[in-house]
């Protein structure tokens, strides 16, 4: 676990450490490489949110899930917090994504930092991700295969290093954040298919997908959204949060009928 923290730390800082040096000199006209890994680097601060819920999360789910394990019925409980906890943070990811056009300058001053906004949503994806790993992590834990957890970490580091290598010098800002991006979603995908042979989980891989990539593109959607009146912006951008609670609200309603029987 100690080894898999040091490559997780790896994986975290890797795309920032290394942007400077795959840049091109004069990719971004006027602006050197070290001033662009500085806008960079400053986007994730943007994603932080994400990640904070992501921390919290793991330092209250992880004794629970320890609590929890001597239950027979533990697995389909682990399956119904991944649920609850893809739908809470892909809401969260929308709400950010379609706000940053005040969000973004709040928290970044100066007109340079603008031109990185846009991989912010890739970057809170990478961050959702990284928090479903930590859900399904549980299973190496409990099952006291820990060693699996440092080559699937170590996975990510390489293919972090893969892609912002390969994708930087073409696609600048966006080569550096789908670095981020590939590198938690290879863990994710890694840890659950091993995860599933060892201590088999009921996850509702299907919808919990199809909420990511829902969230994902309703996200840049509303990014992209721009009129000349800030107000229709704000609420035309902002209805993207309600598209995604409709559809998230019709798709479960099985399950929030049964929920509103118990409590009454």
């Amino acid at each position: 676990l100690l080894f898999m923290g040091l490559a997780g730390v790896t994986n975290e800082l890797v795309s920032r450490l290394l942007f400077e040096y795959i840049l091109p000199e004069n990719y971004f006209q006027g602006m050197t490489s070290r001033e662009a890994a500085g806008i960079f680097g400053a986007n994730f601060k943007l994603a932080i949110l994400m990640n904070l819920v992501i921390q919290a999360f793991k330092y209250a789910a992880e004794p629970f899930f320890f609590r929890q394990s001597s239950d027979k019925n533990s697995p389909q409980l682990y399956a119904k917090v991944m649920h609850a906890f893809i739908i809470f943070c892909s809401l969260l990811m929308v709400a950010i994504s379609v706000n940053l056009f005040w969000i973004g300058p709040t928290f970044l001053k100066g007109e340079d930092y603008a031109m990185g906004f846009y991989i912010v949503p890739v970057l809170l994806m990478g961050y959702l991700l990284l928090g479903v790993y930590f859900n399904l992590s549980i299973w190496f834990k409990i099952t006291d295969e820990t060693s699996y957890s440092f080559w699937i970490t170590f996975i990510g580091a390489l293919v972090s290093v893969v892609v912002i290598v390969g994708l930087v010098p073409m696609w600048g800002f966006m080569g550096g954040a789908l670095s981020t991006l590939a590198c938690y979603l290879v863990m994710t995908v890694t840890c659950f298919w091993y995860g599933q042979k060892f201590y088999p989980i009921p996850y509702q891989t299907v919808k919990g997908g199809f909420y990511l990539l829902l969230a994902f593109g309703l996200s840049y959607v509303g990014f992209f959204w721009e009129t000349d009146n800030q107000v229709i912006d704000f609420f035309v951008k902002n209805c993207c949060i309600l598209i995604f609670l409709g559809i998230v609200i019709f798709m479960e309603r099985g399950h929030l009928k049964a929920l509103f029987s118990r409590n009454h």
